[in-house]
């Protein structure tokens, strides 16, 4: 992102052609998100400070996907925000904030296996915030037999946040509790047999005694 092509990366292209290809680099360079450059490139965004902002974290598109997938629909589904459809607004950056712990930078194996087995017994699901951000997009006529421009958020029209939250509440307490009882029942039940099986065993030792 921090360098344009040259004649040396591109031999075979015309001076129309790379001063094309030049300013279509440049037009990216200029308009990428913190959210793109975290999909490539992690340390740099940490570096800057947006790894942890205030509790929020910066996702990178690799991980928005879902998120960015809901925040379109329900933009859409919503006309008075003025947008007709999806190539009326650039997707720009997307945080997060609560949900269940993740993996550290750099994980080793017992990390992973701790929190598999915290996460796996956690009876209830922490609430999760997320936000993705949006703005309209410059108009640019497409030209016939040419390529669509890339889309530049235009700097005039607001950036619209879609917050979304992720609430399953105690949807895994019931299964718990069943899962609980039913051990309880069956511990009960092994007891109950031991306790019996013990009562056999005496009573047959002193109907043997009583035979000798």
């Amino acid at each position: 992102y921090g360098t344009l092509p040259g004649e040396a990366d591109y031999p075979g292209l015309d001076s129309e052609d790379l001063a094309r290809l030049r300013a279509d680099r440049r037009v990216r360079n200029e308009t990428v998100t913190r959210s793109e450059v975290a999909s490539v490139a992690r340390s740099v965004t940490d570096a800057a400070g947006f790894g942890d902002l205030g509790g929020w974290r910066l996702l990178a598109t690799t991980e928005s996907g879902d998120a960015q997938a809901q925040a379109v629909a329900d933009v859409l589904s919503h006309p008075d925000l003025g947008f007709a459809g999806g190539s009326d607004f650039k997707l720009l950056d997307a945080y997060t904030i609560g949900g269940k712990p993740r993996l550290g930078e750099d994980p080793g194996r017992w990390d992973r296996i701790s929190l598999w087995i915290t996460n796996s017994a956690r009876i209830t699901n922490p609430v999760q915030y997320t936000v993705v951000q949006l703005q309209s997009v410059v108009d640019q006529p497409t030209l016939p037999g040419e390529a669509p421009a890339r889309p530049v958020a235009d700097p005039d029209e607001p950036v619209v946040s879609v917050v979304m939250m992720r609430d399953l509440g105690n949807l895994r307490l019931r299964p718990a509790l069943v899962t609980i009882g039913s051990l309880l029942v069956f511990l009960a039940l092994c007891h109950w047999l031991h306790v019996r099986d013990k009562e056999v065993m005496a009573r047959r030792e002193e109907f043997e005694s009583a035979k000798a």
